[in-house]
């Protein structure tokens, strides 16, 4: 009998210990031929990479956490920037036209 409490107290902690846990991803697609992306990282440091499209990058946030993603086309083409809670049915979209240069989509985790 306490081996079966204690399996189900550790099975509750473990079930608790990633509560407000979330995974978010960072999505960049579309034709754009030379692009510079600006995200926050899991321990929400600003990352600066170029990149080829399509990209994307996955890191774990918490609730609070503030995500974004900034998109810089240098060249020619379109993009379409995406951050997706997965976990969750909330999902944050802007999307761009030929025309534009630049993205910015921003969001905090609840």
């Amino acid at each position: 009998m306490k081996k079966i409490i204690s399996l189900l107290v550790l099975v509750l902690l473990t079930s608790c210990s990633n509560f407000g846990s979330h995974l978010a991803e960072y999505s960049l697609t579309g034709d754009a031929d030379s692009v510079t992306v600006n995200y926050c990282d899991e321990s929400g440091d600003n990352i600066v990479e170029s990149v080829t499209l399509p990209w994307s990058q996955k890191v774990l946030v918490q609730d609070g956490d503030s995500v974004r993603l900034q998109a810089d086309n240098k060249g020619n083409g379109t993009m379409y920037a995406t951050i997706y809670w997965i976990q969750e049915t909330r999902t944050l979209t802007y999307r761009t036209t030929h025309d534009d240069k630049y993205i910015r989509i921003q969001g905090r985790i609840k």
